[in-house]
Formats: structure tokens, C-alpha cells, sequence
């Protein structure tokens, strides 16, 4: 029984890096709130016709718009970082419960670290899907998913993976 809360133990410490992480960019993003707004409105309207010699016009110049998608971002981070954070105190509080009922406390883990992969992945990869932007910006949005997506996806494996008890 030690090895198996053991291994449990270290399947509720590999969520803390990511659980940190995500309060740091909560916060963070919260804080330079400004700084952002200010930066996708730069992305968001800059693609004019004049400037691109597109016929369709893609820039957005409606400053809720921007707000929008600042705050889901900042929103975004929060909801992770608190489904990954219940979901260690839920882990923490039953480990010595049996196989069955861990797997259904790590639930709240599990959908913590899968929002976090969707989060990082489609909005991120959103964005640096459109290579012109990213690269007339200066910013690279690929290494931003490779960063925040591994770490999380080494966490959703362990997490999932099942021990033998004997």
C-alpha cells in the first residue's frame, strides 16, 4: 500500500508545476492588462487592405472586441489553474482510498490539465496559424503551445496511468 500512495503522491506532484504556472499567468495577465489589450489590438488591426493588398478587409478596429479576448485569456488561465488546484486537493485529501474512487477524484485534474491542452492549443495555435501576423509582430505563438502544452501532457498521461497494486 506505501508504493501505491507513493506513486500517487508523485502523480499529484507533477500537477503543481502546471497549477503554479497558471496562477502566475492569471495573474500576470491580469496585472498588465493594458499591455495586452494594446498588443492584440496592434495584431487585430493591423491586417488593412491598403497594408496587405488584400481585397477583403480583416482588420478589427472595435475595441470591445479586443477586450473580449483579452479577459477570456485572462479567464482562460484562472479556470485552469483552479480546476488543476481542486483537483490536487482532491487528490492530496484521498489518497488512501481505493482504486476506483482515486479515479474518480482525479477528475477534476483531469479536466483541468485536458482545458488547459484545448486552452493552449486552439488559442494559441489560432493565432500562430496566421504566420503574417505573427511574424510582422514579432511574436512567435508556436513556442508559447510547445511550452505550456508538454508540461501538461506529460502531467494528463501519469495521471491516467494505472499501477498494479501488488
Amino acid at each position: 500500500m506505501k508504493k501505491v500512495i507513493l506513486l500517487r503522491l508523485m502523480q499529484t506532484a507533477l500537477l503543481i508545476p502546471p497549477a503554479l504556472r497558471e496562477w502566475i499567468n492569471t495573474l500576470t495577465d491580469a496585472v498588465q492588462i493594458n499591455n495586452e489589450v494594446e498588443f492584440l489590438a496592434k495584431v487585430m488591426g493591423f491586417p488593412t487592405p491598403e497594408n496587405t493588398g488584400s481585397v477583403i478587409n480583416r482588420a478589427i478596429d472595435a475595441s470591445w472586441v479586443v477586450h473580449c479576448g483579452v479577459w477570456s485569456l485572462v479567464l482562460m488561465h484562472f479556470i485552469t489553474a483552479a480546476l488543476i488546484t481542486w483537483g490536487i486537493v482532491e487528490l492530496v485529501f484521498h489518497l488512501h482510498v481505493s482504486e476506483q474512487q482515486f479515479q474518480i477524484y482525479k477528475t477534476y485534474a483531469q479536466l483541468g490539465l485536458c482545458f488547459g491542452i484545448f486552452f493552449y492549443t486552439f488559442f494559441f495555435g489560432f493565432m500562430a496559424s496566421d504566420v503574417f501576423l505573427s511574424f510582422m509582430h514579432g511574436a512567435s505563438f508556436d513556442t508559447s503551445i510547445l511550452v505550456m502544452v508538454v508540461p501538461m501532457g506529460f502531467a494528463l498521461l501519469f495521471l491516467n496511468t494505472r499501477f498494479n497494486a501488488k
